[in-house]
C-alpha cells in the first residue's frame, strides 16, 4: 500500500472517532468490558466465524443473569435491554 493512501486511511479512522466522541457517544461514563479468550478458543473463532456468535451468546447468558440476580430479580421474570 502506498504512503500515501495509508496516511488517508489514518486520517479518516482519526476523523470517525472524532465523530464517535463529539456527537455520537453521550457525554455521560460508559461501562466497557474486555472480554479475553484463551489462545486455543482465540484461533478456533479466528478460523471459524460463526463460532464467535455462539460465545458471546454464552457470555451475554451468564452476564445478564449475574446482573439480573445482584438486582434482587429472578432470571425467568427479568427482561433486560442495551444500556443507551
Amino acid at each position: 500500500m502506498p504512503h500515501e493512501q495509508s496516511d488517508r486511511i489514518i486520517a479518516n479512522d482519526l476523523s470517525c472517532a472524532a465523530l464517535l466522541v463529539d456527537e455520537i457517544v453521550p457525554e455521560q461514563p460508559v461501562r466497557q468490558w474486555v472480554l479475553s479468550f484463551p489462545y486455543p478458543l482465540r484461533f478456533l473463532v479466528a478460523s471459524r466465524p460463526a463460532v464467535i456468535g455462539r460465545a458471546l451468546g454464552i457470555v451475554y447468558r451468564a452476564f445478564a443473569a449475574h446482573r439480573i440476580g445482584k438486582a434482587g430479580h429472578a432470571p425467568k421474570t427479568a427482561h433486560t435491554v442495551p444500556s443507551r
